[in-house]
């Protein structure tokens, strides 16, 4: 299974992400806080900004997350 190795936040609210297969992304959080209205609070410049992720997940809190699956479905390949 691909596991992230590297998730940098951007200021568009896009994270570019890197991934143990060697292959980079930009997930674009801004089109899913639009579409999942109990995710707002990622508008909060510096709550984006901690983000953390380990293996498959991508996380703020235990209330703000996302699986490696709904990112690379809705990602754009960089790399």
């Amino acid at each position: 299974m691909t596991k992230f190795i590297s998730v940098i936040p951007l200021d568009n609210y896009t994270l570019h992400i890197t991934t143990d297969d060697g292959n980079a992304f930009d997930f674009d959080v801004k089109r899913e806080i639009e579409r999942i209205p109990s995710y707002k609070r990622l508008y909060d410049i510096e709550f984006f900004r901690q983000v953390h992720f380990k293996d498959e997940r991508i996380y703020w809190d235990y209330d703000h997350d996302f699986h490696i699956n709904q990112i690379l479905a809705r990602a754009h390949k960089v790399a």
